[in-house]
């Protein structure tokens, strides 16, 4: 996803959760379109999430965020994004894709 953030000169930012980084308090406050790779959702400490929150709330239009996280390893089961649901802003187009875990034939599809 980055490459093609890239590919169409937009800006991409990279969020890994867990790991004592994030975006600095200018990126949180961005004023033009960037993509948001969030990762590792399910290893954020409570302060990062409100951080991402904030991030997610007042996002720009054009602007795109995909969050992953493995649900199996959520604190609070469906809530991502920590124990409140989150209110996406209107104008926020909002996809769940769950990936699968690959049986045999796919794993062998892929080596191939």
């Amino acid at each position: 996803m980055a490459d093609l953030a890239e590919a169409a000169e937009k800006t991409c930012l990279w969020w890994r959760c867990g790991t004592g980084g994030g975006p600095s308090p200018e990126d949180e406050h961005r004023r033009t379109p960037a993509l948001w790779l969030v990762e590792d959702v399910h290893r954020a400490e409570e302060g990062e999430l409100r951080r991402l929150r904030r991030v997610l709330e007042a996002l720009e239009p054009g602007s795109a965020a995909a969050v992953t996280y493995r649900p199996e390893e959520l604190p609070v089961p469906a809530l991502p994004l920590g124990g409140s649901p989150m209110t996406y802003p209107s104008r926020m187009t909002v996809l769940r894709y769950r990936l699968a875990p690959w049986n045999e034939e796919r794993v062998r599809q892929a080596a191939v």
